[in-house]
C-alpha cells in the first residue's frame, strides 16, 4: 500500500506518471481528492491512472480535505508543508473528532493551531534527526518523500 500512496503523490517531479491499480481504497480516494484540490490532475482509463503534477505551487497557502482518512493526512502533511508555509486541512466524519495533532509533533518546525480538524498548520519542516516513538508508517513515508 505505501508504494501505491508514495507514487500517487507526484509533487517532487514535473513529469506525468502512469499507475496501474488492481484495487482502490477509500484512503486512496481521499488522497486523490485532496491532491486534486492542490492542482494535481488525475485521469483514469480502466485500471490505469495518469497522474500529472501542477506546474508550480505559487501559493503560500493551501486548503484541502482529507475526508475521513488519517492515512492521507499523515502522508500529505510532511510533503505539503515543504511546498507552502500555511495549510488549512479539513476532514469529515470521525476524523473531525479525532486528535490528529498527536504524533505529528515530531515534525520539527510545524505548528498546529488545533488538535482536531479543521486545523491550520504553519511553519517550515526542518531537516534533522527525527525520533518517532510510535511506529507510524504513513508519517515515516511522508517524511521520506519530503526531506
Amino acid at each position: 500500500m505505501s508504494l501505491t500512496f508514495s507514487t500517487f503523490i507526484p509533487l517532487q517531479s514535473n513529469l506525468s506518471t502512469e499507475i496501474y491499480l488492481k484495487n482502490e481504497t477509500e484512503d486512496l480516494f481521499a488522497l486523490k481528492d485532496a491532491l486534486s484540490d492542490l492542482g494535481v490532475y488525475y485521469s483514469r482509463d480502466k485500471s490505469v491512472y495518469t497522474v500529472t503534477p501542477p506546474q508550480t505551487f505559487e501559493n503560500f497557502y493551501m486548503r484541502f480535505s482529507v475526508k475521513d482518512s488519517i492515512s492521507a493526512l499523515r502522508f500529505l502533511l510532511p510533503v505539503m508543508i515543504t511546498k507552502c508555509s500555511r495549510i488549512e486541512i479539513s476532514g469529515t466524519g470521525k476524523l473531525t473528532k479525532k486528535d490528529v495533532a498527536t504524533g505529528m509533533e515530531t515534525l520539527k518546525g510545524v505548528v498546529f493551531d488545533s488538535k482536531t480538524l479543521p486545523a491550520f498548520i504553519s511553519g517550515e519542516l526542518k531537516v534533522g534527526e527525527y525520533v518517532i516513538s510510535d511506529i507510524n508508517s504513513q508519517l515515516i513515508s511522508g517524511l521520506l518523500m519530503a526531506l
